[in-house]
C-alpha cells in the first residue's frame, strides 16, 4: 500500500508499465490518473490548500482504494462490483477511451472517493475539508482540456471537425468530474452519518448504485461515441502507443 503521494505515483506508474506490457486499456484511466496525482502533489508543496496534511492523507488513502481494486483484480479476480465491472470492460474494444475514462472517474470519484472521506474525518471535520475539496475540483476541472487534448492526439485527423470533437470530450470529462465529485461529497456526508452496525449495509448500496451509473455510461452510445459519427477512423496505435500518447 502507498504510504506517501510519491509511492502513489510509483504504484500507479508501475500499473501502467503493467498495462502497456499485458495490453490493457485500463492503462487509460491509470495514465491520466497519474497526471491528476501530480497536479495535487505540486499543489501541496505550493500551499494551495488550507489544510495540506488532511489533503494529503485524503490523497493516498484515495489511491489506495483503486490501486487495491486493480491489485485484488489482477491476482484473484475479485473486488467490488463497482470496479469488477470496469475492469472486465477494458477488454472491450468497441468502447471509446472517453467511456473508458468515465468509467473509471465514475468509480473511483463516486465510490473511492466517498469512502476516503468518511475514513478520515467525522461529519464536523468533514465539513472543515469543504473549501480544500473545492479547490481540487477547480484543479481537475484546468486539467479537461489537457485530457480532451491528449484523446484528440490519438485520433486520425480530419480538419475542423476535430476541434469540434474536442470540446465536446473537454466538456464531458468537465461534466463527469464535477457531477461525481459532487456526489461523492454528498455521498460521504451520507455515510458519516450513518451508524457503524449499518455502515457496511449502506457501502454495498453505494457499490451497487455506482455499478449502475456504469451501465449507464456503456449504453449512451449516441452521446458517447458520436466521435466514430464524424471521424469515421479508428484511433492511432496500438494499446501500449495510445496509453504513451495520454502520458
Amino acid at each position: 500500500m502507498a504510504e506517501t503521494i510519491d509511492d502513489v505515483i510509483d504504484k500507479l506508474t508501475e500499473i501502467v508499465d503493467w498495462c502497456k506490457q499485458n495490453n490493457s486499456r485500463m492503462g487509460y484511466y491509470t495514465v491520466l490518473y497519474r497526471i491528476v496525482t501530480k497536479k495535487i502533489k505540486t499543489a501541496i508543496l505550493q500551499g494551495q490548500f488550507e489544510h495540506p496534511a488532511r489533503i494529503t492523507q485524503l490523497d493516498i488513502i484515495f489511491a489506495n482504494y483503486f490501486i487495491s481494486a486493480f491489485t485484488d483484480y489482477r491476482l484473484t479476480g475479485q473486488c467490488t462490483q463497482c470496479w469488477q465491472l470496469v475492469f472486465q470492460l477494458a477488454k472491450n474494444s468497441k468502447l471509446t477511451i472517453l467511456q473508458h475514462l468515465m468509467m473509471g472517474i465514475n468509480v473511483h470519484v463516486n465510490y473511492d472517493l466517498s469512502l476516503a472521506l468518511i475514513k478520515i474525518a467525522d461529519e464536523e471535520n468533514l465539513a472543515l475539508l469543504k473549501k480544500d475539496f473545492d479547490k481540487i475540483n477547480t484543479i481537475l476541472l484546468s486539467l479537461a482540456d489537457q485530457f480532451a487534448c491528449k484523446i484528440a492526439s490519438i485520433w486520425q485527423k480530419t480538419s475542423f471537425v476535430d476541434k469540434w470533437i474536442g470540446k465536446i470530450d473537454r466538456m464531458t470529462i468537465a461534466f463527469m468530474m464535477k457531477i461525481s465529485r459532487n456526489q461523492s461529497w454528498k455521498y460521504a456526508n451520507q455515510l458519516s452519518q450513518i451508524n457503524a452496525d449499518s455502515l457496511t449495509a449502506e457501502i454495498v448500496k453505494l457499490d451497487h448504485r455506482v455499478t449502475k451509473y456504469g451501465y449507464i455510461i456503456i449504453k449512451a452510445r449516441m452521446f458517447a461515441n458520436m466521435p466514430f459519427w464524424f471521424r469515421g477512423r479508428p484511433y492511432l496505435g496500438t494499446i501500449p502507443q495510445i496509453i504513451a500518447k495520454l502520458e
